[in-house]
C-alpha cells in the first residue's frame, strides 16, 4: 500500500490560480494555519476521495491506493443523524444502509401480502373468505357429490349393499372417497354395464353360506414303540452265577430280584445284614460273588430300554389328548368312530406301561410284550385311518369356503360396477373430477406464483442482512466508545445501543432519560470524534478487519475544553507513533490546526522520535490573501509562550555577560515555568532539605518548592539579587536539580534539547555534575 506522497488543491479563491501543494509528505504530517488560511479546504477536497481504487491510484489531488479517511465540521456535521424519538445513527454510511434497509424492508412486506393475497384465493379453513376460495368452492362440491353418491347407494338390498359397502356405509367421507378411487381406477367406460343389476346381484347373495375353513386333524406320529433291539432285551431271562454262600437259599426262595435290591443296603450296615438284621462280616462279597457274570449291567439295559419305551408311551398319550381336543372343538366330525380304538389305545398303553414297570423291578422274570405292542399298534392305524378320511372331508370342505371368498370378491366387485355405473353417480363423479382437474391447474398456478414471490422475498431477506450486516455492530462500537468517553472523563451519559434502526444508538444519561438535546456542542463534538476514532480501528462491516487507511484529522479540539485537548491530543500522539513503527491500520497521519498548544501536545514525541518519518508544513496568508505554504522539514516552527520561556533559560545558559535586566528576567522566568508545570502538570511530591547543598542553594531550592506548591506574583524576597554571573549559571543548574528532585527531569532535558541546548546536556555541557 503507498502512502499519500504530495497533496495538490486546486483553489483559486483561496490559493490563486496555481494549486497549493504539499510535498514529500511522511507518515505523520502536521499542518499550522491560522483561521481562514485554506485548511478546511485541503480536508474538503481530501475528503472527496474516489472508491475505486484504481482511481484513487490516478487521483490528482491526493494519489494512494489507502482509503482516506477525514474527520472535520463536515463529518461532524453529517455523523449525527436523529431519525425518531432520540435514535440517531452515526456516518453517512450508516444513512445510506438504513435508506437501503427501508427500501427492502417495503419491497418484502409487499412481496408477504401479495403471499398473503395468493394464500387466500387458494383457501385456507381459518380464513373468514375460505368458503369464496379456491378450496372453498371445491370442498362445497365435494360437500354435495358426497351427499349425492351416498343416497344412490341406498337403493339396493340391504343384504347386498352390506356385503358391497361394508366398511363404507356409516361414512359418507369414505364411500365418497372409495368411490371415486375406484371410478379412476377403472375408468369412465364400465365393462359390466348392461350385464348386471341389483336384481340378479341380490340372488348370487342369497346363495351364499357364511361357512368358514376348518382345521386338519393331526395324525399320531408315535406307531413304531419297541425297537427290535429293545424288544430283545425286555424279553430276554436274566440268569445269576448261582455261586456262593448264599445261592442254595435265594434259588430255594427265588427271590434274586429281591435279594438284588437289598444289596444297595447292605454296603451301609456295618456287618449286619439289611434282611434278617444279624451279624454278617462277609455278606457284600458273598452276594457280589453270588450276583456276577454281568447281571448289573443287563440290568442297566433293561432299564434304558424300559425308560425309552415308556418315554413314547408318554408322547402317545400327549397326542390323543389333542387329537381329542380337537374333534370335541369341530362340530362337523362323527366323534364316535373314533371313540372305541382312542380307548383301546389308552387301556392297551396303560398295561403296557404296567408290564414294563414290573420289568424294571423284576428284572429276572420272563416278559412277553408283543401281544400289547401289536393290539396297539392296530388301534393306531386305525386312528390315523379315520383321521385321513376325515382331512379329505376337511380338505373338500375348505376348498368350497375358498371359493365362496372368491364369489363374494366377485358380487364385491360387481356391485361397484353396478354402482358406478348409475347414471346419478356417473354424472356426478365425472363433473367433480372435471372440477377438481382445473381446480388444481389453478392452485398450482397460483402456487407457482407464491413459489416465485417466496423466492424473490429470500432474497431481498438475504440482502437485508447482508445490509444491516454492513454497519458494525453497535452494540460493540457503543461499548468501545463509551469506554473511551469514560476515560476521558465524560461520566454523565453514554451510548446505548438501539435496535429501531440498524446502526441505531440513543445517547441517554444513567436512568436512561434520552439526552441528545441536552448535550453540548463540545460533547457532541468529542462524541463524533470518538466515532471517527472507532472507526479508524474498526470496519464500517461488521465482522471485517479494518481497513488501512489515511487519517486526516481537521480541528478536532473546537468547542472542547483544556483537558480534553490533552486527551485528544494523546490519541493523536498514538496515532502518530503507530503510523511511524506500521503498526496497526492507520499507516499515515494527516493533522490540521490553529491552535497551538493544540499543535505542540498533538506534534510531541517523547524519547528519540524518527524525525524523518515526521512533517510540518505552515500556511501563510500573503498581503494579497493568497495563501501559501511553507516547508518546515522535520522539524516544528510554531512556538508557544511555554516553549519560548525554555529559549529564555537555554540563551540565559549561555550567556557571558549578563545584566541586572537578565537576573531579574530568568529569575521571572523560571518561576513561571515552576508555577505552570508542576502546578498543573508536573505532580504534588515535595523536595526535602539537602544537606550536600550550601545554605544559599537551598534558599533557592526552598523557593522552587514555593513557586511550585502556592505560586508567586512577586520576584521572591529572599533571593540574592546581587549574585554576580556564576550564580546566575548556578541558578539555573539549581533549576535542573529541582527537576531532578521532583522526579521530572526528563520534561527538563526535553524542554532543552527542544530550544537548541542539547550541548548543554552533554557530558562535559553546561548542566554536566561537577
Amino acid at each position: 500500500m503507498n502512502i499519500i506522497n504530495k497533496i495538490q488543491v486546486l483553489a483559486p479563491y483561496c490559493f490563486g490560480e496555481h494549486p497549493l501543494v504539499l510535498d514529500n509528505l511522511g507518515k505523520v504530517n502536521f499542518i499550522f494555519a491560522p483561521n481562514g488560511s485554506g485548511k478546511t479546504t485541503i480536508s474538503r477536497e481530501l475528503a472527496k476521495q474516489p472508491e475505486a481504487i484504481e482511481e484513487r491510484r490516478s487521483w490528482e489531488t491526493a494519489q494512494t491506493d489507502l482509503a482516506i479517511r477525514v474527520f472535520n465540521d463536515e463529518y461532524k456535521q453529517s455523523i449525527m443523524q436523529e431519525h425518531m424519538n432520540g435514535i440517531f445513527t452515526m456516518g453517512q454510511e450508516s444513512q445510506k444502509v438504513n435508506d437501503a434497509i427501508k427500501v427492502l424492508e417495503d419491497n418484502i412486506k409487499d412481496e408477504e401480502e401479495k403471499q398473503e393475497k395468493l394464500r387466500d384465493e387458494i383457501g385456507d379453513t381459518k380464513s373468514r373468505n375460505y368458503q369464496n376460495s379456491l378450496r372453498g368452492r371445491i370442498e362445497q362440491a365435494r360437500l354435495q357429490a358426497m351427499d349425492s353418491v351416498f343416497n344412490q347407494h341406498k337403493l339396493a338390498n340391504d343384504n347386498t349393499i352390506s356385503l358391497v359397502f361394508k366398511g363404507y356405509r356409516k361414512s359418507k367421507d369414505k364411500l365418497f372417497t372409495e368411490a371415486l378411487r375406484q371410478y379412476e381406477e377403472r375408468g369412465e367406460d364400465n365393462s359390466n354395464k348392461g350385464t348386471l343389476s341389483w336384481g340378479i346381484l341380490e340372488k348370487r347373495v342369497s346363495s351364499l353360506s357364511n361357512a368358514e375353513k376348518r382345521d386338519f386333524l393331526p395324525s399320531l406320529t408315535i406307531t413304531s414303540i419297541f425297537s427290535a433291539e429293545s424288544q430283545k432285551i425286555l424279553e430276554a431271562e436274566l440268569h445269576e452265577s448261582s455261586k456262593g454262600e448264599f445261592a442254595p437259599l435265594i434259588e430255594y426262595l427265588k427271590n434274586a430280584d429281591w435279594v438284588n435290591q437289598g444289596r444297595a443296603y447292605a454296603k451301609k450296615t456295618d456287618g449286619i445284614c439289611p434282611f434278617c438284621q444279624q451279624k454278617a462280616l462277609r455278606l457284600s462279597e458273598q452276594l457280589a460273588e453270588y450276583f456276577e457274570n454281568g447281571y448289573d449291567q443287563e440290568v442297566a439295559k433293561i432299564d434304558k430300554a424300559a425308560d425309552a419305551v415308556l418315554s413314547e408311551m408318554s408322547q402317545l398319550q400327549e397326542q390323543l389328548h389333542q387329537l381329542e381336543s380337537k374333534i370335541k372343538n369341530d362340530e362337523e366330525i362323527e366323534s364316535k368312530p373314533f371313540e372305541a380304538p382312542i380307548r383301546e389305545v389308552q387301556i392297551d398303553a396303560n398295561s403296557l406301561i404296567r408290564k414294563i414297570n414290573d420289568k424294571k423291578s423284576h428284572p429276572t422274570d420272563p416278559t412277553v410284550f408283543s401281544e400289547s405292542v401289536s393290539d396297539i399298534k392296530k388301534a393306531i392305524d386305525l386312528i390315523n385311518q379315520l383321521i385321513t378320511d376325515e382331512n379329505r372331508k376337511v380338505e373338500e370342505h375348505n376348498r368350497l369356503v375358498d371359493d365362496t371368498e372368491k364369489a363374494t370378491e366377485g358380487i364385491i366387485y360387481d356391485g361397484w360396477s353396478i354402482f358406478l355405473n348409475d347414471p346419478v353417480v356417473k354424472a356426478t363423479l365425472s363433473g367433480f373430477k372435471v372440477n377438481q382437474r382445473k381446480a388444481t391447474i389453478q392452485q398450482n398456478k397460483l402456487q407457482g406464483e407464491i413459489d416465485k414471490s417466496k423466492k424473490r422475498q429470500a432474497e431481498l431477506e438475504s440482502n437485508l442482512v447482508t445490509m444491516r450486516s454492513s454497519i458494525s455492530n453497535t452494540v460493540e462500537v457503543a461499548d468501545r466508545i463509551n469506554k473511551l468517553l469514560h476515560a476521558s472523563g465524560f461520566d454523565r451519559f453514554h451510548l446505548s445501543a438501539d435496535n429501531h434502526i440498524a446502526g441505531g444508538y440513543r445517547v441517554v444519561r444513567d436512568n436512561d432519560e434520552i439526552a441528545i438535546q441536552t448535550l453540548s456542542e463540545g460533547e457532541k463534538s468529542f462524541i463524533c470524534f470518538a466515532y471517527y476514532w472507532e472507526s479508524l480501528e474498526g470496519s464500517f462491516e461488521a465482522n471485517k478487519s479494518p481497513e488501512e487507511v489515511v487519517a486526516v484529522i481537521d480541528d478536532p479540539i473546537s468547542s472542547l475544553d483544556s483537558d480534553t485537548l490533552f486527551i485528544v491530543s494523546q490519541y493523536i500522539r498514538k496515532a502518530a507513533a503507530d503510523a511511524v513503527s506500521g503498526t496497526g491500520n492507520i499507516k499515515q497521519l494527516i493533522v490540521l490546526t490553529h491552535n497551538v498548544q493544540f499543535h505542540h501536545e498533538a506534534s510531541y514525541c517523547p524519547g528519540k522520535p524518527k524525525v524523518d518519518k515526521r512533517h510540518y508544513y505552515r500556511l501563510l496568508k500573503s498581503s494579497t490573501g493568497i495563501t501559501e505554504c511553507r516547508d518546515d522539514g522535520n522539524s516544528s516552527q510554531i512556538r508557544n509562550t511555554y516553549q519560548m520561556l525554555w529559549d529564555s533559560v537555554v540563551e540565559a545558559a549561555r550567556t557571558k555577560n549578563e545584566s541586572d535586566t537578565l537576573r531579574i528576567g530568568i529569575t521571572n522566568i523560571v518561576r513561571r515555568i515552576v508555577e505552570g508545570y508542576f502546578m498543573f502538570l508536573g505532580g504534588k511530591r515535595s523536595v526535602s532539605n539537602r544537606t550536600d547543598l550550601s545554605v544559599s542553594d537551598q534558599r533557592i531550592m526552598q523557593a522552587f518548592e514555593i513557586w511550585a506548591n502556592a505560586g508567586s506574583h512577586t520576584i521572591a524576597d529572599d533571593i540574592d539579587q546581587t549574585i554576580d554571573i556564576g550564580s546566575t549559571h548556578r541558578f539555573i543548574r539549581l533549576f535542573r536539580r529541582y527537576f531532578e528532585e521532583r522526579g521530572q527531569v526528563e520534561h527538563f532535558d526535553t524542554m532543552i534539547k527542544n530550544s537548541g541546548g542539547a550541548d548543554l546536556l552533554a557530558e562535559n555541557g553546561f548542566f554536566a555534575r561537577p
